[in-house]
């Protein structure tokens, strides 16, 4: 009778021994880093899925809801030109942005007006950002927008479209279309600024920012917006947008000083700024980009 006793006690010593192994629960702080950088959650809430005990946005989330600020990613990786993005060893969560190719800046007006209008900015292109898990070894393909070119000199010629930056492979599908470009000077109106370009497949997707109108001789250009170029000095042709934008062409007639506008910042997605009147040439958008950290 004693043997069969035992026999049951050990049963069920065995099942509670399970039950514990099945849901750990911690009821004291949990630290995320070492002593130089400590990070605890105090308060972390249960995960809503089978994914979120090993989900960083997830994590990051609840430790900056304590004030602790989110866990550093330690490792990167930047595309300035197209190329392939393998998934290291052990890895399993990337965060990926997207730069768009910024529009090229239009040229300024070739007529013999005294009041000769000028070009606007190319607009900047897309952002997109977001956190995507992965399987190591997976590849991904990174296209990187190309800058549009700005309006050709002597043919009040606008300025063309920036390209699409992407990243495409399993499970991630997330780019930022190019920035359109700036319209060229053109009697009777000044040339317009191109609209930024936009994000997609991101939590974050936005545009960089769009072009500003050109001048006339008597009315001041305006800049890009979100940081963007300058109009030209001299009511000069427009900024080009997002930071990184080329600033626009400059008029001054009296000294005879008549420039292009500038082109954006390569692997930037900052829109060319526009040519000022008469005849010279919008700048080229800058490229885009694409950063992958892990």
């Amino acid at each position: 009778m004693r043997t069969l006793y035992y026999f049951f006690a050990i049963l069920l010593s065995l099942s509670l021994t399970r039950q514990l192994l099945a849901q750990v629960e911690i009821d004291k702080p949990l630290q995320l880093t070492g002593a130089s950088g400590e990070r605890y959650i105090t308060n972390l809430e249960a995960p809503v899925n089978d994914l979120d005990a090993a989900n960083k946005a997830y994590v990051d989330a609840a430790v900056a809801a304590g004030g602790g600020g989110s866990i550093p990613w330690t490792k990167s990786q930047v595309f300035n030109s197209d190329g392939i993005f393998t998934v290291p060893a052990g890895v399993s969560l990337v965060k990926i942005q997207v730069w768009g190719g910024g529009g090229g800046g239009g040229a300024g007006h070739n007529g013999g007006s005294a009041n000769r209008p000028n070009g606007g900015g190319g607009g900047g292109g897309g952002y997109a950002e977001n956190i995507f898990e992965v399987t190591e070894s997976n590849s991904y393909t990174v296209t990187i927008g190309i800058g549009g070119s700005g309006g050709a000199s002597g043919g009040n010629n606008p300025g063309a479209a920036g390209s699409t930056s992407s990243v495409t492979g399993p499970g991630v599908n997330i780019g930022a279309s190019g920035g359109a470009g700036g319209a060229a000077g053109y009697m009777p109106g000044v040339g317009s600024g191109g609209k930024g370009g936009w994000g997609y497949g991101g939590t974050v997707n936005t545009t960089l920012g769009n072009g500003g109108s050109g001048g006339t001789s008597t009315i001041s250009g305006t800049p890009g917006t979100n940081g963007g170029g300058s109009p030209g000095t001299y009511a000069g042709g427009g900024g080009g947008g997002g930071i990184g934008g080329g600033n626009g062409g400059s008029y001054d007639g009296y000294y005879g000083n008549i420039d292009s506008g500038d082109n954006g910042e390569a692997n930037s997605g900052g829109g060319g700024g526009g040519g000022s009147a008469p005849l010279t040439a919008g700048g080229n958008g800058g490229s885009g980009k694409v950063v992958i950290f892990w």
